[in-house]
C-alpha cells in the first residue's frame, strides 16, 4: 500500500496530514468507510409514553359502575348482625374471666332489650354494694335482646333464653343458656337473628347465626 503524502498546496494552508489509520480507510475505499461511520436513521420515531387524561377518565367511569353494582348486591345488616354478635360474645368471655381473676361471681343482667349489665360481685351477695362496679354495655348497630321467629339453638346447647347469668370464680356458670339478638326493622325469617350460647360447667360461650335459615355455629 502506498502512502498518500500531502502536496505542497495542503502543507501551505496548514492541513494536517493523514495519520496511517484514516489512510488505511482511504485504502479501503468510501463504500466500507460509509458503511461503518454511517449512523442508524430511525424511520418510524418511538410515541410519547403514559396516559391521556381521556383515558384515565374513562377508566374511572367504569371502576365507579363496576362499584355501584357490587355495593347493590350486599346485605349489610348481615354484617351488623354479625358485628353485634361478636361484640356480645366478647363481653361475655371478658366477665368469664373477670370472675376467675377477681374472684368473686359477676353477674350479667338483661334489664331490657337495648343492653346488657355486668355485676362485679365482689361480696358474692347478688346485690350491688356501695363499692361494687357496674358496667352497662348497649347492643350495637340497633340490635335488640330478642329471640325473634327463630327456632331453638341446636344440641348441645341449652335453648333456654338468657336474662340473668352468673360467672362463678372457677369461670363456670350458674346456668346453662343462650342470648338471643334480632336485628331492627322488618325480618320475618329472622335472616340477622343471631345466638350466644353458654355452657353451664365451663363457661363456655359459642356463637350461633340463622342466616341460612338455620342455627349454624360461626366460631
Amino acid at each position: 500500500m502506498v502512502p498518500i503524502r500531502p502536496t505542497a498546496k495542503a502543507c501551505r494552508a496548514g492541513a494536517r496530514p493523514p495519520r496511517r489509520g484514516q489512510q488505511a480507510l482511504h485504502g479501503m475505499g468510501s463504500a466500507a468507510v460509509s458503511g461503518v461511520m454511517r449512523p442508524t436513521r430511525l424511520d418510524h420515531p418511538t410515541p410519547p409514553s403514559g396516559v391521556t387524561l381521556l383515558e384515565m377518565l374513562i377508566v374511572l367511569v367504569m371502576v365507579g359502575i363496576l362499584a355501584s353494582i357490587a355495593a347493590s348486591r350486599l346485605d349489610y345488616t348481615k354484617y351488623r348482625a354479625d358485628s353485634s354478635a361478636r361484640g356480645v360474645l366478647t363481653d361475655l368471655a371478658n366477665a368469664q374471666r373477670l370472675a376467675v381473676s377477681l374472684q368473686a361471681n359477676i353477674r350479667v343482667t338483661i334489664p331490657d332489650s337495648a343492653r346488657m349489665l355486668i355485676h362485679e360481685d365482689l361480696d358474692n351477695n347478688a346485690t350491688v354494694g356501695s363499692s361494687e362496679r357496674v358496667r352497662s354495655l348497649p347492643l350495637d348497630n340497633n340490635f335488640k335482646f330478642s329471640k325473634g321467629t327463630a327456632a331453638d339453638t341446636p344440641s348441645p346447647s341449652d335453648p333456654t333464653a338468657l336474662t340473668v347469668l352468673t360467672f362463678r370464680r372457677d369461670g363456670s356458670a350458674n346456668r346453662g343458656g343462650t342470648f338471643y339478638l334480632a336485628g331492627p326493622g322488618s325480618d320475618p325469617l329472622c335472616r340477622h337473628c343471631r345466638a350466644i350460647a353458654v355452657t353451664r360447667a365451663t363457661g363456655r360461650v359459642v356463637f350461633y347465626s340463622y342466616a341460612s335459615g338455620s342455627w349454624k355455629r360461626a366460631n
